[in-house]
């Protein structure tokens, strides 16, 4: 289903890039009212996408075409991954199913499940804004907010500063100098250390080897700032950062946070080289080389300016080592190492997911016209 859009694109032979006059297509797979939400990858190349009705699909890459999953009569809301192959999903009434779509939770109904995850002895957590639930049954009633398993043991983030522990069978609390909402936990990589990140300007570097604390502030902030997370990269940076404004490279010699860039980041990415690709509703695709102490800024139309076609929305990491970002404007660029863009795909509507499958083919998440596949 969905109208075919012609357009030329390039091919790589022999290393070099070259136009090449041919027709391709990019099929808008779901039907116009089955706006696609969420899409998750598999472990065995299985894709599965949530549609905004509530409904889930099954991609079928040999006809091309999004299949219903029969879900034993429930709606599906979100998915949550706890590994490879094993998820668990939201319903829009709060009950949590496991694969094989059998009840295995249920959530109040007031509560926003924030995460899904795991601890080291196989028991599966569910946190929400209004409770802890383990292995099915209400644990405690806090709110929790994120989670991360380090070195065998599960940090929880709550409300008011608070962080717990579960590890050898037992839920502590772990003190910290922070007073406002967890909003991250991240180990940093190479040293004793974890990082635990607030929603109000500051965070705390926690010693995992004799469990000395510091808080230190995050400057530059401002109160329009939204809750502040964390991404690591293949190189052991940590790079903090708010969906609203700031980015900080984290120090991990002088161990605090350094300003980096001020922008409206809409996407993080980093991908297989160490390099970090920064998305932004003004200023188009910016990428960092961290191991030049170098920063590259990419302008898509050349202006710098406030675009739909500067407004990137999605990034991913193609095979050949190529960054493909999705824009407002319904286009996805193709960049190569030196942030020449090297070919163009026109989408029935904006893209804000994208991701490659394991036979290679690019399958793009629209607001509007559904999962699109991109013919390269």
């Amino acid at each position: 289903e969905g109208a075919a859009l012609e357009f030329d694109f390039g091919a790589v032979v022999e290393g070099v890039h070259e136009p090449v006059q041919q027709a391709g297509q990019a099929a808008g797979l779901a039907a116009p009212d089955r706006d696609g939400l969420g899409v998750e990858v598999f472990g065995d190349g299985t894709i599965q996408v949530v549609s905004d009705d509530n409904r889930l699909y099954f991609l079928n890459a040999g006809s091309r075409s999004l299949d219903p999953v029969d879900c034993q009569g429930y709606s599906i809301q979100q998915i949550y991954r706890t590994g490879p192959d094993n998820c668990f999903y939201l319903t829009p009434d709060n009950q949590l199913l496991d694969a094989s779509f059998s009840p295995w939770c249920t959530i109040r109904q007031d509560a926003t499940v924030r995460s899904v995850i795991r601890d080291a002895e196989g028991g599966t957590w569910v946190l929400t804004d209004r409770g802890i639930y383990r292995d099915g049954r209400l644990s405690a009633e806090i709110p929790a907010f994120c989670g991360a398993l380090i070195d065998g043991a599960l940090y929880i983030g709550s409300s008011g500063g608070e962080v717990l522990c579960y590890q050898d069978m037992q839920l502590t609390t772990l003190p910290t100098q922070l007073a406002s909402d967890i909003t991250f936990i991240a180990k940093v990589p190479g040293l004793p250390e974890m990082l635990i990140g607030s929603d109000r300007r500051g965070l705390e570097i926690h010693n995992l080897a004799d469990g000395s604390r510091r808080y230190v502030p995050l400057v530059n902030t401002s109160d329009e700032e939204s809750s502040f997370t964390c991404l690591s990269d293949t190189r052991g940076n940590l790079w903090i950062y708010s969906t609203r404004g700031s980015l900080y490279w984290y120090d991990k010699e002088a161990q605090r946070p350094v300003p980096f860039l001020e922008s409206a980041i809409t996407s993080l990415m980093a991908d297989r080289q160490g390099n970090l690709w920064i998305g932004s509703t003004w200023g188009g695709l910016e990428r960092v080389i961290f191991q030049e102490d170098n920063f590259r800024f990419r302008s898509i139309d050349g202006s710098g300016q406030m675009s739909p076609r500067n407004n990137v929305r999605a990034l991913v990491q193609e095979q050949s080592g190529w960054i493909l970002a999705a824009t407002r404007d319904g286009r996805v660029h193709a960049f190569d190492d030196n942030l020449n863009e090297r070919t163009t795909w026109f989408t029935r509507a904006p893209g804000y997911a994208i991701t490659i499958a394991h036979d290679g083919k690019i399958w793009v998440g629209t607001k509007g016209a559904g999962l699109t596949e991109i013919a390269h």
